[in-house]
């Protein structure tokens, strides 16, 4: 019995770990009434095959961030203001359409009810997140979009994480859900042991998912033993220089399962700084991350809309280089350029 601390809370985790055979792990884990319910299983270590749909060069796929959807089916692009929303459905799906993205990168987090309404223009028909979701897919690139959700793995002690799981992997979508972002991941590696860490991976890979991506603090955890369960690997940014954090491109690169690597330069550190610069300034950034991305061996995700970051509202000055161009058309640019 161990006894760890997450967050400002204690919680008792019991584990037996048996090593079965070479490449096979017995784990039984009771952190939660939901693990209680889940049986007892053996999972194979051997090589993942990985399905994402992607073209042959880097250069070429189009992920875009938009963070439509929150926790527990709630629009993520507020707050409403005199009962109105920022932004509505219909204008999601333009901007998708303008974009033509390969993925919607975290498109969703944690668990969705498709029947719950999403705002929808005055003179539009009403929408549930599943027809959202659907009518989304249909106005991306082809047929190979696909949407990536987010879920913290703050659910796993919180006794959600495969119910959440299960749900998005459930919702009627064509193509379905089946490639995953896990967040906040440090604070769940440092409590866990790697054979906990293990069973949780394991376990969403048996539920029905193709390919597990984990923001970029990963990258210091790629040497241990779960570390080949991941195979769609995340690096950040500098905050000062602007450039990708170079060692966590390289610890990806050294990691066999990594099928592809993104770059993301929106976390919430960087948000402020990023909005405290002239905008053509950040436009310079972004020009040069997406134009680095062959050479350094990226996918450049473009971030839309997250949290305080707004590209639509975001415009460059008239007279410079950009000429007036919203950072979403600078980035509608760069992506017919680069991707």
């Amino acid at each position: 019995m161990v006894l760890r601390k997450f967050g400002r809370r204690y919680i008792v985790i019991l584990a037996i770990e048996l090593v079965i055979s070479a490449g096979a792990i017995l784990t039984l884990v009771y952190a939660s009434s939901e693990m209680a319910a889940f049986h007892t299983s053996t999972s194979s270590t051997s090589t993942l095959t990985f399905f994402f749909p992607r073209s042959d060069s880097l250069s070429g796929d189009r992920w875009v961030k938009i963070r439509a959807l929150n926790d527990n089916s709630t629009w993520g692009l507020g707050p409403p203001v005199n009962n109105q929303y920022s932004y509505d459905a219909q204008q999601v799906i333009g901007w998708i359409n303008s974009l033509k993205p390969n993925v919607l990168f975290r498109f969703v987090s944690g668990n969705q009810d498709p029947f719950v309404p999403v705002p929808t223009c005055t003179s539009c028909a009403p929408m549930n997140i599943q027809q959202f979701l659907q009518a989304s897919l249909d106005a991306c690139a082809s047929s190979r979009c696909v949407i990536v959700p987010r879920i913290s793995l703050n659910e796993f002690v919180q006794g959600t994480l495969f119910t959440t799981s299960h749900n998005l992997l459930s919702m009627q979508l064509n193509p379905p859900m089946r490639y995953l972002s896990l967040d906040d991941w440090t604070t769940f590696a440092e409590t866990y042991s790697p054979a906990t860490v293990q069973y949780v991976l394991q376990q969403l890979y048996s539920q029905g998912w193709l390919g597990i991506s984990i923001s970029c603090d990963f990258a210091s955890y790629t040497t241990e033993p779960y570390a080949k369960f991941i195979t769609i690997g995340e690096a950040c940014v500098n905050g000062q220089t602007w450039q990708p954090l170079f060692g966590q491109l390289g610890a990806m690169k050294n990691l066999s399962s990594i099928r592809i690597t993104t770059l993301d330069f929106t976390f919430p550190t960087q948000v402020a700084p990023l909005q405290a610069m002239p905008t053509d300034s950040v436009a310079s950034i972004l020009q040069n991350l997406a134009g680095n991305q062959s050479q350094d061996g990226y996918v450049f995700v473009y971030t839309i809309i997250q949290g305080r970051w707004d590209a639509t509202t975001m415009n460059t000055a008239s007279s410079g280089e950009f000429h007036g161009a919203s950072l979403l058309q600078v980035m509608n640019s760069l992506m017919q350029k680069f991707n």
